[in-house]
């Protein structure tokens, strides 16, 4: 973790323009693609989504949720580690208003990878619109203490929090 927050904080360093000062972990960053994929960012040998991971997105785009369903689903037989490919399958089952499917999806996404900024968002989203504000907001700050310098899907939830207690108490 130490390594992550000292990579995240040299890019974040480095995209401002200052100095790259590498005081705890000197070794992670020799290597950029290495700094940028752990970062989610993606770096020039970054891999593209699976086949079925595309298909599901373009299902999703297109409204169309069965097929995205059974794409998302072979991408996680493919790869039951494929913790995005679990979050997706919460996203759609939350679209369908499955929401004990879209909870019991996105568990298992923030299972596999904690730090799924992703899910995070998505959760705090269903969570808002099954009345939750308290759940959503536990993971509005799971965002902040991931994201450290703030991040799209941090400031998505943090938007929808927002606009929820506007609406509670308008």
């Amino acid at each position: 973790m130490a390594n992550k927050i000292a990579i995240r904080i040299a890019v974040a360093a480095a995209m401002a323009g200052a100095a790259l000062v590498a005081v705890a972990a000197p070794a992670a960053f020799a290597n950029r693609n290495a700094i940028l994929q752990s970062l989610g960012a993606g770096g020039v040998e970054s891999a593209a989504p699976s086949a079925d991971m595309a298909a599901g997105y373009q299902a999703i785009d297109a409204g169309d949720y069965e097929a995205a369903l059974a794409a998302f689903g072979t991408a996680v037989e493919a790869d039951p580690g494929n913790a995005e490919a679990y979050n997706e399958l919460g996203y759609v089952h939350r679209r369908l208003q499955d929401f004990d499917q879209a909870f019991a999806y996105y568990r298992r996404a923030l299972e596999i990878d904690p730090e799924l900024t992703g899910a995070h968002q998505y959760i705090g989203e269903a969570y808002l619109e099954v009345g939750n504000l308290e759940m959503a907001e536990y993971h509005l700050r799971q965002l902040d203490l991931i994201c450290l310098f703030g991040c799209d899907d941090y400031y998505e939830l943090e938007q929808a929090v927002a606009l929820y207690k506007a609406n509670i108490a308008g």
